[in-house]
């Protein structure tokens, strides 16, 4: 593992060994991905530079097609589709969203044609395929996430503090449910009654989702969340000094005692 730990520490693993090719933690390809983004995202921010509305979502729309179509390749290949360069069309779909929500989200009104909407393209979401679906689903996603803000009924679902606080932590739930599920099924999985497929899913569910939630939650708020402060290595180290600080205190104070006995 020790070469596959390596790559990972550096975020090169899906360059150098492909994806899911014995990484230390599968889920945590997709880390990579982000990862280049974030390295072009300098590059890719010089699109708000155009000054032109209309302008500038067309471009943002047009290098979302281009850039779904140009991947469509890629997927065969085990190094490049684990890559910012399959993906790039959903993140411009997230910048086009932005621009939208920034320029137009005061002229927003709540709307049930939204909530319509949603309700014909959600299972969009799981039923295209690897061809035209990985081009039309980025499309797909943006309309999804107006609807969100602007549908009557999918902006009162979606801003429910119970979701909204599950969605904070999905980074962390993502990282490790796949180990937590395959931990605590080796306990579970012989409990079943009958032989509906459903009941034992819907029965295993109640099981581990709960599980699942306690353990990447705890995860949540220990680790992820104060790494989202941009501070946290100097926090970390202040706190660090204080505890050395405070054992050599203590360490004097007990030595000035025993030398007065």
């Amino acid at each position: 593992m020790a070469p596959h730990l390596l790559a990972s520490f550096f975020y090169l693993h899906n360059l150098i060994f492909g994806g899911f090719r014995g990484p230390v933690n599968t889920a945590a390809w997709s880390l990579e991905v982000e990862i280049q983004f974030y390295l072009l995202v300098p590059l890719l921010a010089s699109l708000f530079a155009i000054a032109t509305t209309r302008l500038r979502r067309v471009v943002i729309v047009g290098l979302t097609l281009a850039s779904g179509i140009l991947s469509l390749p890629l997927y065969k290949t085990v190094h490049f589709h684990y890559s910012i360069a399959y993906y790039l069309a959903f993140f411009l779909a997230g910048f086009l969203v932005c621009d939208l929500y920034v320029t137009r989200q005061a002229e927003w009104k709540p709307n049930f044609l939204w909530d319509a909407l949603a309700l014909c393209l959600w299972p969009l979401i799981w039923y295209p395929g690897r061809t035209v679906g990985h081009i039309v689903l980025p499309f797909v996603i943006v309309v999804l996430y107006l609807a969100a803000f602007r549908g009557r009924i999918c902006s009162a679902v979606f801003s429910n503090r119970v979701i909204t606080n599950i969605g904070g932590m999905c980074y962390s739930i993502y990282l490790f449910h796949a180990l937590i599920i395959y931990f605590v099924k080796h306990m579970t999985y012989r409990l079943h009654i009958g032989e509906n497929f459903w009941f034992y899913y819907f029965l295993q569910a109640c099981m581990i989702v709960p599980v699942v939630l306690l353990f990447s939650g705890a995860f949540f708020v220990l680790i992820e969340r104060p790494c989202m402060d941009k501070e946290w290595p100097q926090k970390l180290w202040r706190f660090v000094h204080t505890l050395r600080t405070s054992s050599v205190q203590d360490q004097s104070q007990k030595l000035e005692v025993r030398l007065q006995k």
